[in-house]
């Protein structure tokens, strides 16, 4: 069974309002999944415009009701911090 996105069902949670179904909510998804669920649409270049649509096709694919996408490649520099155990 595939659900179609519906971003209505997301503005009546938003709303406090009951929607028609259970709504899936994440702030993001790892490039592990990206890559899974977009499938051909997949693409790790951050610079690369169709980018967006890899994000809204992993979204769709994982059953949410919208997608979360940057409108720029705007980033502030940060320290690279070494991780380690």
């Amino acid at each position: 069974m595939t659900r179609e996105p519906n971003f209505k069902n997301l503005l009546a949670v938003l709303r406090r309002e009951l929607p028609d179904r259970p709504t899936l909510f994440d702030f993001f998804l790892n490039e592990r999944l990206h890559k899974r669920l977009a499938g051909p649409a997949y693409s790790a270049d951050p610079d690369q415009l169709p980018r967006g649509r890899m994000l809204i096709a992993a979204f769709a694919a994982a059953g949410y009701d919208y997608a979360t996408v940057y409108g720029s490649a705007f980033l502030f520099e940060t320290a690279f911090l070494r991780q380690g155990r």
